[in-house]
């Protein structure tokens, strides 16, 4: 099978006289609308459903079920990092919802990844976000006298009266950047682990050298670890009476 056909010009080359308004005799991808739903359910980064989308794009838009696709295509089309696709393309494969094939040139050196899209979303290993259900239950009026019943309204089933969420199943992160989140139990693992850090200073510095180093940053899976590793390096120097030792970061 041959490479993919190159996209239509997109980005900066569409502001240099291409952009008019999109019209299907000019090509569209036929998806079901059973996909597009499951899709909406389905718990992927913002980074996943973009390299998703290429993949769609390259395949269904095309109207052929796998296609060749090289990283390059990828980088010009979400403006992802070269590095950081590949680490995107592996988890959206272990999560089952595209299939990849390794091929083989003649000369026996790597070519171009086949890419397919499972269609089957019932096979895909992501959680969905959390559903809202309907509910029948009796309301309560402002006055506090019952309300009538409403059986088509909709509702979170676990809602407390006076309409508060029970607190233990809502609780904040205890820190949040652009890059990671750290939970209260992730938090407080980490507080046993490294009692002799300033564990939220700590994470501001995480935050403002992943800012300075682009090139160093992680897919979502691939924080905790980078976390962990930067605790325990922070934690080594605290107890040499070291303070700079951000050149020396494990990966």
């Amino acid at each position: 099978m041959g490479e993919c056909p190159q996209p239509l010009p997109h980005g900066p080359e569409l502001r240099q006289g291409y952009m008019r308004s999109p019209q299907l005799e000019d090509g569209y991808t036929r998806i079901a609308n059973e996909i597009l739903e499951a899709l909406a359910k389905a718990n992927l980064s913002g980074r996943e459903r973009r390299i998703l989308d290429v993949v769609l794009r390259m395949t269904y838009g095309y109207h052929r079920k796998e296609a060749r696709i090289k990283n390059r295509i990828f980088v010009e089309m979400t403006g992802i990092a070269r590095s950081h696709v590949c680490h995107i393309l592996r988890d959206l494969e272990e999560k089952n919802v595209i299939k990849t094939e390794k091929n083989v040139a003649i000369d026996g050196n790597k070519s171009t990844p086949t890419y397919r899209f499972q269609k089957n979303f019932k096979k895909w290993k992501v959680l969905p976000y959390t559903a809202i259900l309907p509910y029948t239950a009796t309301s309560v009026a402002i006055d506090g006298n019952k309300s009538k019943k409403r059986p088509g309204s909709c509702a979170p089933t676990n809602v407390l009266p006076g309409g508060d969420f029970p607190k233990e199943k809502y609780k904040e992160n205890i820190y949040s950047c652009e890059f990671f989140s750290v939970t209260e139990k992730q938090h407080k693992v980490f507080q046993e682990a490294y009692s002799n850090l300033d564990l939220l200073s700590e994470y501001k510095k995480m935050a403002a050298w992943l800012e300075a180093n682009p090139s160093k940053r992680k897919t979502p899976r691939g924080y905790p670890r980078f976390i962990n590793n930067w605790l325990s390096k922070a934690a080594e120097k605290e107890s040499e009476g070291k303070k700079d030792w951000f050149t020396s970061l494990p990966d």
